[in-house]
């Protein structure tokens, strides 16, 4: 198997925060103090990379690029600052399921549901007239892994949507948009016809009979268009875990994307003098594994590259470098579940204090 080898590798990682929550400060040893990073002025690419996942970010734009799977001509007009195409706005308009108790709504799942395209296309169908009606058109994913992403083209920007549904999984309805702002009553409206419609789908209660979770409502987030090109591509290459990334670098003229699955230690891109990475949380591991995969990346790019310049970036505008050998081998051993000791949650030792300013704070854990 080939393996990972590059002169400058920078990884992203956009959910870091999650891994420094207060929860997961158990799983952190003590022994990670003996490591520190080296803060650096962030580059133009780096950026544009934080800016393309900050709040009011196309973020469905961004993933439309890559699952749209659009030609040069039509990547060429949605990237022209002049373009007059006829769907300039896209919003994601993911299946989820909703569950109610006595009292609220949750969001309890999204994707995940292994649906096939042509269940995808039934569900699709049933929904056009509703979307019509709005001057909307709704599509999905080219791709038979991408079914379940779901988007609405609009020539008309529409109020703002949702925020993104990994943040609202398991939360009362109520309290994830109790700061909502009135235009999102038009998205309200739109979710609830969509549910009536959903609910009564033949296909919907064939899940029910066999137990599988129904698509029984839509998650509309990540509104916007794409905004001016960037004239050169900071990397050559991408291996990306996110469909949104996928597209932004498509968008941003990077040349080879491919797609890896989430949590994967053995994301392998050989012959890049300029690599970026993506790395994400595979939210069905626990918090200490999802720590343990991320060390074995770690070790597995130090290993295969003695002598890169590594690094780190979350959301933030923010980069750190990864440098000395020694400094290497403390690091993977403190993140070694082995090694692992609680930690305190307000402050903690140096390294604590740098993964969180990375994220955008200035040294207290969320």
């Amino acid at each position: 198997m080939p393996t990972i080898s590059t002169r400058h590798i920078h990884l992203l990682i956009p959910e870091l925060s999650d891994l420094l929550s207060a929860e997961a400060a158990q799983s952190l040893p003590r022994a990670i103090d003996e490591y520190t990073l080296t803060r650096i002025e962030p580059t133009a690419a780096s950026s544009r990379l934080s800016a393309c996942f900050r709040d009011q970010a196309p973020l469905a734009a961004w993933a439309w690029q890559y699952d749209g799977r659009l030609g040069l001509a039509e990547q060429r007009a949605a990237r022209s600052p002049s373009a007059q195409a006829p769907a300039a706005y896209i919003t994601r308009a993911d299946p989820v399921c909703m569950q109610a108790d006595m009292t609220r709504v949750h969001l309890l799942q999204v994707q995940d549901f292994d649906l096939q395209p042509a269940q995808a296309d039934q569900l699709l169908d049933s929904l056009q007239p509703l979307f019509a009606e709005h001057a909307m058109q709704l599509r999905r994913g080219a791709d038979a892994h991408a079914c379940e992403r779901w988007y609405v083209h609009s020539a008309i920007a529409p109020p703002a949507a949702f925020p993104p549904p990994a943040s609202a999984l398991g939360q009362p309805l109520v309290d994830v948009l109790a700061n909502a702002a009135a235009s999102q009553a038009f998205w309200l409206r739109l979710q609830s016809e969509a549910q009536m419609i959903l609910h009564q789908h033949e296909l919907n209660r064939r899940r029910a009979d066999i137990g599988q979770s129904e698509l029984n409502s839509l998650w509309f987030w990540g509104t916007g268009q794409l905004p001016p090109a960037p004239t050169a591509a900071a990397w050559d290459t991408a291996l990306v875990q996110s469909a949104e990334l996928a597209g932004w670098c498509r968008w941003a003229g990077i040349a080879t994307v491919e797609f890896a699955p989430r949590g994967d230690t053995d994301m392998q891109v050989a012959g890049a003098a300029r690599q970026l990475l993506e790395w994400r949380i595979d939210r069905r591991r626990s918090q200490p594994d999802n720590w343990a995969a991320l060390s074995s990346l770690l070790t597995r790019l130090r290993r295969d590259n003695p002598d890169a310049l590594i690094t780190l970036q979350s959301t933030a505008d923010r980069c750190v470098q990864l440098q000395s050998r020694s400094s290497w081998s403390r690091l993977l051993q403190a993140l070694s579940p082995r090694s692992a000791k609680s930690i305190p949650r307000h402050g903690g030792p140096r390294i604590w204090q740098q993964l969180v300013w990375l994220c955008g704070s200035d040294g207290v854990c969320r």
